[in-house]
């Protein structure tokens, strides 16, 4: 996310971003336009899945995956409000919906908009920032 230097003023080993930049603003690469979007998957939890019964498992995932109601696509609620609170505060989205995790039960994803050069890891950093802060403010803390 950020330049790392030496004191001397070398970039440090892990300074992957100032490789990056170079790539990225090559009038080569530049003329190309290329987009990039990353997206983050997670899984609403204290202790255990939201939705799971506890100690045990949900049923097959056939009615969960991308499912709709309450009683399939549990935490909507959060993953509503971390949506709009990320598009309120410039955090581009493009989209989110429900996961598998093996029976798809408060598994989703969210969707990073398409960006130009590096400012997809800002965007990703402060969707994570942002859920966080949602988790804070529901039932998922602890």
């Amino acid at each position: 996310m950020c330049d790392a230097y030496t004191l001397a003023g070398k970039p440090i080993p892990t300074n992957k971003r100032r490789a990056a930049g170079k790539i990225f603003s090559n009038p080569e690469v530049e003329k190309e336009v290329p987009w990039y979007r990353i997206e983050q998957e997670y899984t609403m939890d204290v202790n255990w899945p939201l939705g799971w019964p506890q100690g045990g498992f949900p049923g097959p995932q056939g009615p969960y995956y991308c499912g709709i109601g309450t009683d399939k696509a549990f935490g909507h609620d959060i993953v509503d409000a971390h949506n709009k609170a990320c598009l309120y505060a410039g955090i581009n989205i493009s989209g989110i919906n429900g996961e598998v995790m093996s029976v798809g039960v408060s598994s989703w994803t969210c969707y990073g908009h398409i960006c130009r050069r590096m400012n997809c890891g800002w965007h990703v950093t402060f969707l994570r920032f942002y859920f966080q802060k949602m988790k804070l403010c529901s039932c998922l803390h602890e």
